[in-house]
C-alpha cells in the first residue's frame, strides 16, 4: 500500500486517490482541496483510505466522493462513510435495514431515507456486472456511536444481533475498539464471494468471523473495510463508541495471532466450499458462553454451504472455548448441509494440544471411530433427513 502523510498546508486542484493508496492528514495541518473533489477510489483489489487527524477543507464547491466496489447479483452489508447519505444513492438496488428487536430485514422504500453512520444495511446489487457506488458528501470523523439492543422475548438464537458499520473512510481496527461489557467480542462479516468457484451453483455467500486472540480459529481479520457493515451480538442494551484512534490504513487477508492457542480446528468441505469450527482451551474460560472467548455460529442459509459446529448452552458455536483438557474430553460435533453428497472433515492445529493428547472422531451413525492424528481427513456421504 502506498502511504502519503500530509504534514503541512497542502493545496490540491481536486485529488483522486487510487485503490491501495492512503492519505493521513496529521494533527495541526490542513489538506485543502480547491476547485474539485477528493475522490477515494475502490476496486476489486482494494480501497483508497483517508485518516484525518487534521483538517480537510474544500474551496470552490468540492466534496468527498468515497467509492465502494460491489460485485453484482449478491447481498452485501454496507455502511456509510459520509454524513447525510440517503437511500436514493442505491435507487436501482434493493436496500434493507435490520431490526434487532425482531431479527428481521425490512425493505427501504423511500429514496429520502437517511443512512445513519455506524449503522449497517443489507444491499442487493442489481447491476449486470460489478459496479462502483459513490458516497458523496462530508466524510465522517471523530466520535461515532451505535446504540445496540437485545430483545429477550425472541428465541435464544435470535436475540441480540445488531447490524453495525464502519463509519470512516478508512479501515476500522476491531482490536483497537473498546468493547462494552454488554457486547460479545466477536464480529461477523458477510462475504458474498465466499466461494467464487461455486457461485454458478447458487451460493449466496456466508459469514466470516473474528475474535481477538483466536488466531487460526478465525476466518477473517480484525480489519473492517470502509463502507462495510458487520454484525455484533449483545448480551443486553448498551452503546458501541468509536473514535479516530480506532482507524488504520490497510489490513491483511488473514489474522495470525501471537497469542498461543491450544485448539483443534475442524474443517468441513463439500460443493467446493470449506467452513470450519474450533475447539479451544484457555484457563480463563468457563463452561458457559464467554463473551471474549467464544464465537456463536451464524450462517447464510445457503444450501450449498456445509455447516459444522459444536454447542454451548444449546447455542451453535463457531469457536467453543473450554477451561482445559481434563482427561478424555468428549465434544459433540454437528454437521448440516442442504444438498446430498460427499463431504469431508479435516483436523488441523492438533500440534498445539501436545503430542500426548489423542484426537479421535466418532461417526455415531456408522459406529466408526478414526484416529485423526494418524489420518486427519475423514470422508463421508451425507443424506438429508426430511422430518
Amino acid at each position: 500500500m502506498m502511504f502519503v502523510a500530509v504534514c503541512f498546508l497542502l493545496p490540491a486542484q481536486g485529488l483522486k486517490v487510487e485503490p491501495g493508496t492512503s492519505i493521513k492528514v496529521e494533527t495541526g495541518t490542513t489538506l485543502d482541496i480547491s476547485g474539485g473533489d477528493l475522490v477515494l477510489k475502490s476496486a476489486a483489489t482494494g480501497d483508497a483510505s483517508l485518516i484525518d487527524f487534521g483538517n480537510v477543507s474544500y474551496t470552490g464547491g468540492g466534496q468527498a466522493k468515497v467509492e465502494r466496489y460491489l460485485t453484482n447479483g449478491k447481498w452485501h452489508l454496507v455502511s456509510t462513510p459520509i454524513a447525510g447519505a440517503q437511500a436514493g444513492m442505491f435507487e436501482d438496488d434493493f436496500l434493507q435495514y435490520h431490526t434487532e428487536n425482531t431479527n428481521t430485514y425490512t425493505d427501504v422504500s423511500s429514496i429520502a431515507y437517511g443512512l445513519v453512520p455506524a449503522k449497517g444495511y443489507a444491499l442487493w446489487s442489481m447491476e449486470a456486472q460489478a459496479s462502483i457506488e459513490v458516497f458523496a458528501g462530508t466524510t465522517n470523523t471523530g466520535d461515532q456511536s451505535f446504540d445496540f439492543t437485545r430483545n429477550d422475548l425472541l428465541s435464544e438464537e435470535n436475540q441480540g444481533w445488531n447490524l453495525v458499520g464502519n463509519p470512516y473512510p478508512s479501515v476500522l481496527d476491531w482490536d483497537e475498539v473498546n468493547k462494552p461489557s454488554e457486547l460479545n467480542g466477536a464480529i461477523y462479516l458477510f462475504d458474498p464471494d465466499y466461494d467464487d468457484e461455486n457461485a454458478a451453483n447458487g451460493t449466496n455467500g456466508d459469514y466470516r468471523y473474528y475474535l481477538s486472540g483466536a488466531g487460526s480459529a478465525n476466518t477473517t481479520s480484525q480489519f473492517i473495510a470502509s463502507g462495510q457493515g458487520f454484525f455484533v451480538r449483545a448480551t443486553s442494551g448498551g452503546t458501541l463508541a468509536l473514535d479516530n484512534s480506532d482507524r488504520t490504513h490497510g489490513g491483511q487477508t488473514f489474522y495470525k495471532s501471537d497469542v498461543e492457542n491450544k485448539m483443534l480446528v475442524l474443517k468441513a468441505t463439500g460443493n467446493n466450499i470449506t467452513t470450519q469450527t474450533a475447539i479451544r482451551f484457555k484457563e480463563e474460560a468457563t463452561a458457559q458462553v464467554d463473551r471474549l472467548y467464544d464465537v456463536y455460529k451464524i450462517t447464510s442459509g445457503s444450501p450449498d454451504v456445509p455447516v459444522i459446529y459444536t454447542k454451548c448452552e444449546n447455542q451453535k458455536m463457531a469457536i467453543n472455548t473450554f477451561t482445559r483438557v481434563t482427561g478424555n474430553e468428549t465434544v459433540p460435533l454437528y454437521f448440516e448441509a442442504g444438498i446430498n453428497g460427499n463431504y469431508s472433515f479435516s483436523a488441523t492445529e492438533m500440534e498445539s494440544l501436545g503430542d500426548e493428547v489423542p484426537v479421535f472422531l466418532e461417526d455415531i451413525s456408522l459406529n466408526y471411530t478414526q484416529d485423526m492424528r494418524a489420518n486427519p481427513d475423514y470422508n463421508f456421504n451425507y443424506v438429508l433427513v426430511h422430518k
